[in-house]
C-alpha cells in the first residue's frame, strides 16, 4: 500500500483527536510526525487557543467547516 503525502498528513490529523488517549510515547511520536508533516501539535493549538477570544474560536470552527 503506498499513500501520498496528503493522505499521510490526513490519517495523522485523524490520530490528533485521540491525543488525549495515548500514552506519553504515542504522544511524543504524534508530535514528531505533526512536526515533519508541518501539522499544529496538540501543545501549539493550547497554546493558540489560549490566546484567542471567543470571537476568534468561533471564526475558526466557522471557516473550518467551510
Amino acid at each position: 500500500m503506498s499513500l501520498n503525502k496528503s493522505q499521510v498528513t490526513k490519517l495523522v490529523v485523524d490520530l490528533c483527536w485521540e491525543y488525549d488517549r495515548m500514552s506519553s510515547s504515542g504522544q511524543e511520536t504524534l508530535d514528531k510526525l505533526c512536526k515533519v508533516l508541518n501539522i499544529e501539535t496538540d501543545e501549539e493549538f493550547e497554546t493558540r487557543l489560549a490566546s484567542m477570544t471567543k470571537e476568534e474560536i468561533n471564526n475558526e470552527i466557522l471557516n473550518r467547516s467551510l
